[in-house]
C-alpha cells in the first residue's frame, strides 16, 4: 500500500490531536473523523462527476443548490455505513481504556 495518499490525513490527525489533549479517547475520535472525512470527500468527488450533477451545473444551478439537492443525498448512504462501522470501534476502544490504565476517572475512584 502506498503511504503517499495518507500524508495529508495523517498531518490533519496530528494537528487535531495537538489542539485537543492527547487522551486516548480524543485520539480514537480524531482517527475515525479523519477516515470519515476522507471517505466523504472521495464520495463527493465521485458524485460530482456523475451526469445529473454535471447537468445541473450546465443549466446554471448554483454550487450550494447542487451540493444540497444532488451531492448530499447521494453520499448519505456511505456516511451512514461508515458511522455504523465506527461506532463499535469507538465503544470497544472506550471500554478498553481502563485495561491499559488510561481512564483517569476510574483510577481516581479505585
Amino acid at each position: 500500500m502506498r503511504l503517499t495518499p495518507l500524508w495529508p490525513s495523517l498531518l490533519l490527525a496530528l494537528a487535531l490531536i495537538a489542539m485537543l489533549s492527547g487522551s486516548m479517547n480524543n485520539i480514537n475520535i480524531v482517527i475515525c473523523l479523519v477516515d470519515t472525512l476522507r471517505m466523504v470527500r472521495g464520495s463527493a468527488l465521485a458524485v460530482r462527476e456523475m451526469d445529473f450533477a454535471t447537468a445541473a451545473e450546465t443549466i446554471g444551478a448554483r454550487d450550494q443548490r447542487i451540493m444540497v439537492l444532488h451531492i448530499l443525498p447521494n453520499i448519505l448512504a456511505p456516511i451512514i455505513i461508515q458511522a455504523t462501522f465506527i461506532t463499535p470501534f469507538l465503544r470497544s476502544a472506550a471500554e478498553a481504556m481502563p485495561l491499559v490504565g488510561r481512564n483517569e476517572a476510574l483510577a481516581r475512584i479505585a
